[in-house]
């Protein structure tokens, strides 16, 4: 497993230096783009580019804007500072850089579209993140994925059982979640979605809150394994992203909810967890700064 997440690292150091490249060579001003939205509402901009050897005025949508900012400079940014040096202050930023993506689902849901190529896979690991660390959004990202699902129902419903799309892992615990937090009705709705689940989440879910410390080793190993050997470049997989590859939130999460309830962590043992282990106990509200908060009230503005 240690060559597996050996993989994984330089897929995403790659991945980060890849993004922040082409943000600098491209040339557009992404994060000027982003005051404007802050400030003025914006959603269409302009900047003059060069295609094909020649300057041209080039229109992008808001979508492209936050996309580009959230994935291409904020993520890749905030992993590569905690790769640099592993502290708890890196650790609330990387928090907050995976926070701005919940905020782009849940600007989704208002605008009643879906980002192209963002599928149920990525939605329910928001979700999940929520369940950590920003409880106070849950129910509303969760709204987010109910109407994905049903907006795709058929073809959701339609893939081949051999192909996972983190049906019976990601997408079941996004709504073990749920129920927890008293949203039944989320809940319900997800499952019908999800196929068996695999046997790593349902010892995750019945033994949460276990007092047995070999008992949650145990399965805190058992959903690193799953992890590890799901992070592909392929939509068929749970983890099919390089961000998501790095931050095994599903453990995460899972670990902050013990925290919450008085119980210990620091007992973990896998290799995966090693790097984030001691700072996943964290107080909530995680804390914002200025900018993220001004993204913050523009977007949700008044929540339908």
């Amino acid at each position: 497993m240690n060559k597996e997440l050996t993989a994984i690292k330089k897929r995403v150091l790659k991945y980060c230096n890849v993004s922040l490249s082409s943000i600098d060579s491209e040339g557009v001003p992404i994060e000027k783009f982003i005051s404007e939205y802050i400030i003025n509402g914006t959603k269409i901009f302009e900047s003059v580019e060069i295609v094909f050897g020649e300057k041209e005025v080039v229109r992008h949508d808001i979508y492209y804007v936050l996309s580009r900012y959230i994935y291409g400079i904020e993520i890749p940014q905030l992993i590569k500072k905690f790769e640099e040096q592993t502290n708890v202050q890196h650790f609330k930023h990387l928090l907050e850089a995976y926070y701005k993506d919940v905020l782009l689902g849940m600007f989704c849901q208002k605008e009643g579209s879906f980002l192209a190529g963002k599928l149920h896979t990525d939605i329910s690991l928001s979700v999940i993140l929520c369940a950590g660390y920003f409880n106070d959004k849950l129910n509303m990202i969760a709204e987010y994925l109910n109407g994905y699902l049903s907006a795709n129902s058929q073809k959701i419903l339609n893939y081949s059982i051999k192909s996972e799309y983190g049906r019976s892992s990601t997408l079941y615990l996004s709504a073990f979640i749920l129920g927890i937090f008293g949203n039944a009705d989320a809940r319900d709705k997800i499952l019908k979605f999800c196929i068996t689940p695999h046997p790593a989440y349902i010892t995750a879910t019945e033994n949460l809150y276990s007092d047995d410390v070999q008992i949650v080793n145990d399965w805190v190993t058992q959903l690193a394994e799953f992890h590890l050997c799901n992070s592909k470049e392929d939509h068929t997989f749970a983890f099919n992203r390089e961000y998501w590859q790095y931050f095994p939130v599903e453990i995460i999460t899972l670990l902050q909810l013990r925290s919450q309830q008085g119980l210990p962590i620091d007992f973990i043992t896998h290799p995966l967890l090693k790097d984030f282990l001691p700072f996943i106990a964290q107080q909530i509200p995680i804390p914002l700064n200025e900018l993220t908060q001004q993204l913050e009230k523009r977007i949700l503005g008044k929540w339908k």
